[in-house]
């Protein structure tokens, strides 16, 4: 249950961290946020299904 609470933070932090960055204006660069944020979810994904085990 440990290892789910930290996927958790860890979500609810990248999360919370785009919502800050676009209320906030965003980061002044051209890219698309949604080509960035599939990227990341994609890396986050990967990192959540081969992370070596305790």
């Amino acid at each position: 249950m440990a290892d789910e609470t930290h996927a958790v933070r860890m979500l609810g932090s990248v999360f919370h961290g785009y919502v800050s960055l676009e209320m906030d204006g965003g980061l002044p660069h051209r890219r698309r946020l949604a080509g960035t944020l599939d990227l990341d979810l994609g890396l986050i994904d990967a990192l959540l299904r081969n992370r070596p085990l305790p």
